[in-house]
């Protein structure tokens, strides 16, 4: 008995949850993502496979992404160790015989919020890994409005280096973001942050989160305006 839940952004993005019976964590998601290609319309789906322990936290997920009627498969696997993630990922493009590894470590703090996140990619050319991406965060106490849903451990795990708001919600409410990606290869890097005011109800639930780029761009923000129903 399988049953399912979709939930819909207004970028354009989709995701299907499944589960199995009463299971309260889904065994699958499938994310679609529309964008402009060669000016059509067209859609990208990712179909992950999310395994758990026995005490329910992600220790694989296995992605098929079909794009313009290519696949490719990323395979990851997390392990953890107190206060720490680790993570290894595989990805393989069979139709250009193209594959990367990349290896993430993350530090988490007292409320298991991702605060610093390495990653590191395998460089053919010295057999060995170097740093590709580098990402900080800070927190305020309140509970993220995300860490309640059945789906959070399904989230992101790592940090990208180039992290979207919806790809890692933690338990917290994020407060700032700084990252460098493109370190490879020596070089200095690109850097992506935001700062975010985190404005909230008379009972506590998230009301508004107001966005603004690190450093600061001129008449440049965002807003995010949360809605809650009974379930």
């Amino acid at each position: 008995d399988i049953k399912s839940t979709d939930v819909q952004d207004l970028s354009g993005s989709f995701y299907s949850y499944y589960y199995n019976s009463n299971d309260t964590l889904p065994f699958k998601s499938i994310l679609y993502e529309k964008e402009l290609y060669n000016n059509q319309l067209s859609t990208d789906s990712f179909t992950t496979f999310h395994y758990f322990d026995n005490t329910g936290r992600n220790i694989k997920d296995s992605v098929i992404r079909q794009s313009q009627g290519n696949q490719s498969t990323t395979v990851k696997t997390y392990t953890y160790n107190t206060n720490k993630i680790f993570g290894y990922q595989t990805y393989f493009d069979p139709i250009n015989n193209y594959s990367v590894e990349r290896r993430d470590t993350a530090l988490l703090d007292a409320g298991n919020n991702i605060i610093d996140s390495k990653r590191y990619g395998f460089d053919s050319a010295t057999n060995s890994s170097e740093l590709n991406s580098h990402s900080i965060f800070t927190y305020d106490t309140k509970q993220s409005p995300f860490s309640r849903l059945s789906n959070f451990k399904t989230f992101g795990v790592f940090t990208s280096g180039e992290t979207l708001f919806r790809e890692l919600p933690q338990n917290s409410n994020r407060v700032t973001q700084n990252e460098l990606n493109s370190l490879g290869n020596g070089g200095a890097g690109n850097s992506y942050g935001y700062d975010y005011t985190n404005i909230y109800k008379a009972n506590g639930q998230l009301n508004e989160v107001d966005t603004f780029d690190h450093p600061p761009l001129p008449n440049m923000y965002g807003k995010l305006i949360f809605i809650y129903r009974s379930l």
